[in-house]
Order: structure tokens, then sequence, then C-alpha cells
């Protein structure tokens, strides 16, 4: 497909899934067309909405009772997975966005959705940095769509680390576009799930590859020299 026309094409199919629940999260936005008082945001990576065709391949391979989950998407941008999470029955939806302007996008479109069905009522976008994001109790899924470069990575990797080791619990780690996959290793308390390879979308530039981990709950918590 020429480049011209499947940037089209991607626009279209972008935009589609706006038209089809009444929001506004298709596009690009790079950080420096924000207004971010953070000093982490040199480690931020643009906004980019997920496609829908990838989150229903991606939230495919959890467990089909989501009801004792929290999910958490770090760097949630406009909110368009927090819908897409909302249809499952997950126990509570939770976005951390460390932009105001894409995290009240984000609640505009929460509130203006008409996602159906929408299994989970609890929907609470956060306006906050990740590195600071304390993991709620109990068991989570996590969610990565290669969200900040290594520091701040890091950072949020260790936090999680350290909040298992506190409560060794089930959670499972979602990441889209693994950059930082290493590092995801190097916590020690992940053990990666085989997942089958996204579906080819011709209309995007970038086929990102996708990776998930679990713990084990049963596993009992070690002390370990921190990463």
């Amino acid at each position: 497909m020429p480049k011209n026309l499947k940037r089209l094409a991607q626009i279209y199919v972008d935009r589609q899934y706006d038209r089809r629940h009444g929001v506004k999260t298709a596009g690009y936005t790079h950080l420096h067309e924000l207004m971010i008082d953070n000093a982490n945001k040199e480690f931020g990576i643009r906004y980019q909405p997920t496609t829908n065709k990838r989150m229903v391949a991606m939230f495919g391979n959890l467990p089909k009772d989501l009801s004792e989950f929290t999910f958490v998407d770090f760097g949630s941008g406009r909110g368009r997975v927090l819908l897409f999470a909302s249809q499952l029955n997950f126990q509570r939806v939770v976005g951390v966005e460390f932009s105001e302007e894409l995290h009240r996008s984000a609640l505009e479109n929460v509130a203006a959705a008409a996602v159906r069905p929408r299994r989970c009522a609890d929907i609470q976008p956060l306006h906050q940095d990740a590195t600071t994001y304390e993991l709620p109790d109990g068991a989570v899924v996590l969610y990565f769509f290669d969200p900040f470069r290594g520091p701040v990575m890091q950072q949020v990797l260790d936090n999680i680390r350290q909040s298992y080791l506190m409560s060794p619990r089930k959670m499972y780690f979602m990441y889209l576009g693994p950059v930082h996959e290493d590092q995801v290793e190097a916590t020690g308390i992940f053990k990666r799930v085989g997942v089958p390879p996204l579906p080819h979308e011709y209309s995007l530039p970038t086929q990102y590859r996708f990776a998930m981990w679990k713990t084990d709950s049963r596993q009992p918590a070690q002390t370990h020299t921190p990463i």
C-alpha cells in the first residue's frame, strides 16, 4: 500500500473508533505540544492510541473472569484503553497520566462514551506521575504501551516489584511495544506468558510486538538487592 494511502487508512480506522463511541481519542500528540510541568517530561513518549484490533487481541490472553482484578493503564492518555477495559468484568479500572491536558480529555471521554456493555462502572483516570503511583491491594493487570523511557520505566518497575514483595499476589503485565522488556525480566517476579503475534494491520506504519508476563502468587516474598 502506498505510504500516503496507508496514512489515510490509518486516520480513517483511528477515527472510526471515536465515531462509534462518541469520544475523542484519535491521533498522535507529541509531548512538546502539551503543557506539562513535570521533571519527567523528558522521559515521556508521545500519546498514541491503541487500536481496537490490538486491544481485542491482547486482552484475549487474560483470564475470562477478571472480577478480582484492578486494571491499571500506565500512561493512559485520552482513555481509550480504559474504555475498552470497562467492557470487561474488572473490579476497577484505573488510568495514570501525568499530562493534565490528556487527563482532562480522558475524564471527558469516560463521561461521554457510549461504550456497551460497560461491565465495570468504577473507572478512575488519575492525574499523577507514574513513579509516585502506589499499586492497589489485590490482583492487578498492568498495561503499558511504551509510555516512557528507561529511567522512569525502571522506577515504576522498582515500585511494582516492591509492592509484590510486600504482598505477593496475582499480577499480569501487558506490554505493547516492549522496548524495555529486559528491565521487566530483571525484576525477578514475573514469568513470561506465551502469546500469539498481534494481527497485522495494513493501515499502521509500525507493527508493534506484544509481550506479557505474570507472577506466581503462591511464591513467598523474598528479600533481594534492589535493582
